[in-house]
């Protein structure tokens, strides 16, 4: 998952950013972006210290109390790593943003198609394509396969089946290990869940569920054991940080 934070004290613009990247969200669909929003930056900060860092910071610059200057170099101070893009109407600050590694400076009003070429410059920096490919062993070698593009995997005959977004079904060879570990890199990555004991989905392309089953935007079913019935309240938390 790449995770978003946007701070901007102006409601409607920030409103607004967001809406931004819910679109680049749905070009981007591989990237599986979770935005959320902070109107004060005590609030972002304090995200920060209870759940966690953000890949990706896009900050207002001219706020009270803290500036988004003075904001970015709090950030620094816990996250060395991530990605800060300014929004402003003011360009006076454009040196000072140099101080703390900013990817990139955008004078509102923005195009979107500024702001999804500054996000497509902060991914291709952080290699995140690199590192979301599932490694499959199939006959003949090994398949990677982009993690945005399965939409659910599963185990038949001791042999991995992945499914794809584009209708591509690849098998694997004969596997000796059992199902839950060859597909914990999935579990751990965030966006998939199990829901019985031969079935993984990608959570991104649930269209509905119920306490029996899981519909895919393909219109697929698949069964929900009541042993994984936990992947209801999974899935739950995960529309949840993605701010659906």
């Amino acid at each position: 998952m790449l995770k978003i934070a946007i701070c901007d004290d102006e409601a409607s613009e920030l409103a607004e950013t967001y809406a931004s990247i819910e679109k680049y969200s749905n070009k981007r669909m591989e990237l599986d972006v979770a935005a959320q929003k902070f109107q004060h930056y005590s609030d972002l900060l304090d995200a920060i210290e209870t759940h966690g860092r953000y890949d990706i910071y896009i900050l207002d610059i001219i706020m009270p109390e803290l500036n988004g200057i003075q904001l970015g170099m709090e950030i620094r101070k816990k996250d060395n790593d991530s990605i800060i893009i300014f929004l402003t109407s003011s360009a006076e600050y454009g040196v000072d943003s140099y101080s703390i590694s900013a990817k990139d400076y955008i004078l509102k009003p923005y195009t979107e198609e500024a702001l999804f070429s500054a996000l497509d410059k902060a991914v291709a920096s952080m290699s995140i394509e690199k590192t979301r490919r599932y490694l499959m062993h199939v006959p003949g070698g090994v398949y990677a396969i982009p993690y945005g593009r399965l939409l659910y995997m599963e185990y038949y005959k001791h042999r991995l089946i992945a499914h794809t977004v584009d209708g591509e079904k690849i098998e694997s060879i004969v596997l000796r290990e059992p199902f839950t570990n060859l597909v914990s890199p999935l579990i751990e990555e965030g966006r998939f869940v199990q829901v019985s004991a031969s079935y993984i989905i990608n959570m991104q392309y649930v269209r509905r569920f119920t306490s029996r089953f899981f519909e895919l935007s393909n219109g697929k079913t698949l069964p929900l054991s009541r042993i994984y019935a936990n992947a209801r309240s999974t899935y739950l938390d995960y529309i949840f940080e993605k701010g659906s």
